[in-house]
């Protein structure tokens, strides 16, 4: 997904995180002419310092909060995680998180923080393979934006 954003929207600068080293590691090779792009490799789910506070304007999320939330010690793990979100994120800056998950299983997790809360239903491709078997309808998107 960095690769689309920093080729076809223009968007560089921008730091790439994992908690596989050998995954940061082959992402870091396979986009060495992309300069501008870091690739970090961490575990979101640890206190971390290596990050500046209010350092990002904006953190995207691709369901990696649904596998936190269905991990063991979810609570735990969940809210280290969104502090440490919180703590990066520049007054104003939003943490996008693109989930699987209903607003009545998310929403609980992103509240005690001061940024303020959107959610947008957003209807998933339908794939022919998949037909057969029931599927969630939606992925939802939570925009939690950083009051100033």
């Amino acid at each position: 997904m960095s690769e689309k954003l920093y080729r076809e929207e223009g968007f560089h600068y921008i730091t790439n995180l994992d908690f596989s080293g050998v995954c940061i590691e082959q992402m870091r090779e396979r986009h060495a002419e992309l300069e501008e792009m870091d690739y970090v490799d961490m575990d979101l789910t640890q206190p971390l310092d290596i990050l500046d506070s209010d350092s990002f304007t904006m953190v995207l999320d691709k369901a990696t909060f649904d596998c936190i939330a269905c991990s063991d010690q979810y609570g735990t793990k969940a809210k280290q995680t969104l502090d440490n979100i919180y703590r990066i994120l520049a007054p104003g800056g939003s943490y996008i998180c693109v989930s699987h998950g209903r607003p009545e299983t998310r929403l609980g997790y992103f509240q005690g923080y001061k940024w303020t809360v959107e959610t947008q239903k957003v209807p998933k491709k339908q794939l022919e393979v998949l037909e057969r078997i029931e599927q969630e309808s939606f992925h939802y998107v939570y925009v939690c934006t950083k009051n100033f």
